[in-house]
């Protein structure tokens, strides 16, 4: 034993050896020796320790600036964990918060040719059959893949979500390297013993693997559509079927503006107070009166149309609520405004 963790590599830390090696390295890169430790990484370092070949890291970048160009470099599993994360300031301190949320707009995306390749594989037609114009610049990139605006042969437009590719494989391996991380950082002594890790790894888990199937997203988009049907301020884009795989969607483009682009909200003549009460409403509704809700609502997925209409995209992640979930959210929320009028009588 060295620091708690087992020197030898065995079961099925031996077929990922690969993958752990080069996790303990990037960590090394970036000087988190902490981390490497904390998660027992240290058996998969080629020495018992190995200088960092970057000095300069730890003296110009801060801790949490280094977790997050680690996290770049570790490719997609990592990238979406650490979006995911930059949501949770239950979990984390708001400068780590602050520089994860960075991860949503800084992924290169792949070359043109490559998605090409993808979409004719997947719907079995050349890309010049399929859409009368098809964008070489993508409209946005993510971690497991990237968007592309088009115009089908009969004049709809459009937007195509290609999947990269490699990407089921090399996040089934990682999830299950992290789960085991998890298992062991919860053994060592440190901060992170204060949270469930082998929890929160689980419900990453089952939320990326729901985001790798366009299917299930489809479906999804199609349940909020009908949902919504009879309120006429809620938008949620078409999917088209005939264009969609579990590793292609294609779906109704949005024209709209950004719900966090405030300038150009003044501009269009909008109430931002009402906007953000009509905001709020959407995911109270979607709670209280269904059985799931979108649980990815960053600025990112939710426009102000041009009409007023809120439309709301990116369906890869929904969660689920029950009658004992909503019982909790009142008496939260009750105990909240008792809290508050509290306060206020007493100052």
């Amino acid at each position: 034993m060295a620091n708690g963790h087992t020197t030898l590599v065995k079961g099925k830390d031996s077929h990922h050896f690969g993958r752990y090696r080069d996790i303990a390295l990037v960590l090394v890169k970036y000087r988190l020796d902490e981390l490497i430790h904390t998660l027992g990484l240290q058996r998969f370092l080629p020495l018992r320790w190995v200088p960092p070949t970057i000095p300069w890291h730890k003296e110009v970048y801060t801790k949490p600036q280094r977790i997050r160009m680690a996290i770049e470099e570790l490719g997609t599993t990592f990238v979406k964990v650490g979006q995911i994360l930059s949501t949770r300031s239950d979990v984390l301190p708001s400068d780590f918060i602050q520089e994860l949320t960075k991860l949503q707009d800084s992924l290169a995306p792949l070359p043109l040719e490559m998605i090409e390749s993808i979409i004719t594989n997947e719907l079995e037609r050349p890309i010049a059959k399929l859409f009368s114009s098809f964008e070489p610049n993508p409209l946005g990139v993510a971690s497991i893949g990237q968007v592309h605006g088009a115009t089908l042969n009969d004049g709809t437009e459009v937007v195509v979500k290609i999947q990269k590719p490699g990407v089921k494989q090399q996040v089934a391996e990682d999830l299950e390297i992290l789960q085991r991380l998890a298992s062991s950082a919860a053994q060592h002594p440190s901060d992170w013993q204060q949270y469930d890790l082998v929890s929160l790894v689980e419900e990453l888990s089952d939320t990326l693997t729901g985001e790798l199937d366009y299917l299930r997203e489809g479906h999804s988009a199609e349940h909020f559509a009908q949902f919504f049907t009879d309120d006429p301020s809620i938008h949620i884009p078409k999917i088209f079927w005939d264009y969609t795989t579990p590793a292609v969607i294609t779906m109704e483009r949005i024209r709209g503006t950004n719900i966090l682009d405030l300038p150009a909200l003044e501009k269009a003549g909008f109430d931002r107070k009402e906007l953000a009460k009509r905001s709020a409403e959407l995911w109270v509704k979607m709670i209280f009166e269904d059985t799931v809700f979108h649980a990815d609502p960053h600025p990112g997925n939710l426009f102000v149309e041009p009409n007023g209409r809120l439309a709301l995209v990116d369906f890869g992640m929904i969660g689920l609520v029950d009658d004992e979930v909503r019982s909790y959210l009142v008496s939260a929320v009750k105990v909240y405004r008792t809290g508050m009028s509290t306060f206020f009588r007493m100052h």
